[in-house]
């Protein structure tokens, strides 16, 4: 990551080869490769979740980042919500 004087201020780790970041909220990025997409917190320094989602172009999220849609040439996907316990 980098500064408006686009010096290096943090480096990351990626889980699998990525060719494009997303932004996923304050803390996380969405980080997609061929064939999937991986929500990856930054403070943590780990993957969060994986979806099998390949050639992924647009990421649209809900108002309270609740909600994700993602959608590439010739596919659309919303994964399903995350029970929490």
């Amino acid at each position: 990551m980098k500064n408006l004087k686009n010096e290096t201020i943090n480096k990351i780790t990626a889980p699998s080869p990525t060719d494009m970041l997303f932004p996923a909220g304050l803390t996380c990025v969405l980080l997609r490769s061929e064939d999937k997409v991986i929500l990856y917190d930054l403070q943590q320094k780990r993957s969060l979740a994986e979806l099998l989602a390949p050639n992924i172009k647009y990421v649209f999220w809900s108002e309270k980042h609740g909600h994700v849609a993602l959608m590439g040439k010739d596919s659309m996907s919303s994964p399903p919500p995350q029970q929490t316990v």
